[in-house]
């Protein structure tokens, strides 16, 4: 985790399998969320996601101006759970992490009320 540009940078790599590894990234989200500030996850190195994960990605509770960010590239794989859960329209999602960083405005802060 990393914080950038008024931004809160989630950064996963490698297949995210299971309950332990979803658990951690629910805490490592909730943790982000906890800065007021926008939280990106970079999925650039993820090969492969499970639905649970992106479970985890909606139900942090931010309202849906507060969602997490996805940045890519995507892998195949991410692309397909997003377009088959049909949960693409629910992230703002980005080629990279560059532009992610570029599409925040300057000290980009959300409000601290969570829903």
């Amino acid at each position: 985790m990393s914080e950038r540009a008024g931004l809160f940078v989630v950064r996963l790599r490698g297949d995210v399998r299971g309950a332990e590894d979803t658990e951690t990234v629910g805490l490592a989200l909730a943790s982000a969320g906890r800065s007021g500030k926008q939280v990106v996850v970079d999925l650039s190195a993820v090969g492969f996601m499970t639905t649970q994960l992106l479970y985890e990605f909606l139900k942090t509770g931010w309202t849906t101006d507060q969602r997490p960010w996805l940045a890519g590239p995507l892998s195949t794989h991410a692309e397909r759970i997003l377009h088959t859960t049909g949960t693409t329209e629910a992230f703002r999602i980005f080629p990279s992490l560059t532009d992610a960083v570029a599409a925040a405005p300057a000290g980009h802060d959300l409000a601290p009320s969570r829903t």
